[in-house]
């Protein structure tokens, strides 16, 4: 019998340290400034101008980013009586926690916006949201396909990525914002925290 109680600890014992050893992995991995996964806002900041500088989505243009100061006023009772600014404290700084690129077909068929919406509490890795369509059999069809919308979490940052296509347009874009969603999961996961 203590033979099993000494085999139980030892088996308990090498998973531990196995568990371990992959969380401080996977934080060496993202280089993050801190141990509990949470992105800075150093970070975010830089994250989003490599994201502008670098992401372009295929058959598209980069029309615009926000940059330096953007201010979003808010009421506070749309916060939950938290702030009336988005930014990091909810006052009038220059700490936007929304940032916004624009992306346009060659087309001119359809607008991409990426939006990154920094947060002070780590997520999980997923996506969190993917426009489903679900009153389509109530509203005009054509007004219907002209929205998509999914939202990915990463670490404290959600990643809003919504596309606009116009009524009249016969492209389809179920492909492309598909692939798109696909390679901002790769960007993300292979970016480098410095």
């Amino acid at each position: 019998m203590k033979k099993k109680y000494i085999s139980l600890y030892l088996l308990l014992l090498v998973l531990g340290i196995l568990t371990q050893g992959c969380l401080k992995n996977q934080t060496k991995q993202t280089n993050l400034d801190n141990d509990n996964g949470i992105i800075s806002y150093e970070q975010y900041r830089k994250l989003f101008s490599d994201l502008s500088e670098n992401f372009l989505p295929k058959d598209c243009v980069k029309l615009t980013a926000t940059e330096n100061l953007h201010l979003v006023i808010v009421d506070k009772d749309n916060s939950f009586g938290k702030r009336g600014f988005l930014t990091l404290d909810g006052e009038q700084s220059d700490t936007s926690t929304q940032q916004s690129i624009c992306y346009e077909s060659i087309n001119k068929e359809y607008i991409l916006y990426i939006e990154l919406i920094y947060l002070n509490k780590e997520l999980d890795n997923d996506l969190v949201y993917w426009h489903s369509n679900f009153a389509d059999g109530f509203i005009d069809e054509s007004l219907a396909k002209m929205y998509d919308e999914n939202i990915l979490s990463f670490h404290n940052i959600l990643v809003k990525m919504t596309l606009l296509r116009k009524s009249d347009s016969s492209t389809s874009t179920f492909e492309f914002f598909r692939l798109t969603t696909l390679d901002m999961v790769d960007f993300l996961s292979n970016y480098e925290f410095s």
